[in-house]
């Protein structure tokens, strides 16, 4: 009797326990489980946007903008081509003579100077691009962006710009949120696409009262016969100018900088 007495103690002790402790267990293990899951499901994003956008892939993206000094070209270039955008709101010198075919169009102004040297002048393409493609990569971008760049930043062609090209696959990790995991993520597909190849051996800062350029590309680099260059004035984006150069000289492109007139 005394067995059976101590037998029903003892069962309804563990009966009572086998009720408490997985109440107890349970919420602690959905404390440890659920932010280990988020953690991984955030590493494996990250990951993934790493290894697409590894150097290897897309060195474009890894370089940062350097700030530079343009030379004075002055003495070099005596003879230079004049070159008169839309009404005269921009005006720059040509370092290569002879300017041969001129094509129009709404948006862009062609200037061949032989079947080696070009001058693409293009309307507005660069920041407006951004803006245009921040509806795609990151939904109500309008908000977002504000919060994560501020007003400042998103009001000023050249600093939106400069933010976007600063944006680098490094700066993902995973104990950032979901929400900036995904901003981010969207800016960097953003760069990519925005960047032009050029960018891959340079991007340069050039800055002087109210007039600030990016140039895209390095001439010091044998590979490279192309820059483009972004002009903004008072922070807001004007022209973008293509120079091509089979034998382009970092030179001819400070005396194309130097020569705007606005």
């Amino acid at each position: 009797m005394y067995t059976r007495a101590k037998l029903y103690v003892f069962l309804k002790r563990y009966i009572r326990y086998t009720v408490i402790i997985p109440l107890v267990l349970i919420p602690i293990m959905f404390l440890f489980i659920v932010p280990i899951y988020n953690l991984t499901q955030k590493a494996s994003t990250v990951f993934q946007y790493r290894t697409y956008y590894a150097k290897v892939n897309a060195p474009k993206l890894y370089n940062d903008i350097m700030p530079r000094t343009i030379n004075d070209t002055n003495d070099k270039f005596l003879n230079y081509e004049k070159i008169i955008i839309g009404d005269g709101e921009l005006v720059l010198k040509s370092p290569w003579l002879k300017i041969g075919n001129v094509t129009r169009s709404a948006q862009m102004e062609y200037y061949e100077i032989s079947n080696n040297k070009y001058i693409v002048i293009m309307d507005r393409t660069g920041p407006f691009l951004i803006r245009s493609l921040l509806d795609q990569f990151i939904p109500q971008y309008k908000y977002k962006v504000f919060d994560y760049f501020g007003e400042e930043i998103v009001l000023s062609d050249f600093k939106l710009a400069r933010s976007v090209i600063s944006t680098k696959p490094k700066d993902l990790k995973p104990t950032m949120s979901k929400e900036e995991i995904g901003f981010r993520s969207g800016l960097i597909s953003l760069e990519d696409y925005y960047l032009p190849d050029e960018a891959k051996n340079g991007i340069f800062e050039f800055n002087k009262e109210d007039l600030s350029v990016i140039q895209f590309g390095d001439p010091n680099d044998k590979n490279d016969t192309r820059v483009v260059l972004e002009i903004f004035i008072n922070e807001d984006h004007k022209y973008s100018i293509m120079l091509y150069n089979i034998d382009l000289k970092q030179d001819e492109v400070d005396f194309v900088i130097s020569s705007l007139e606005y």
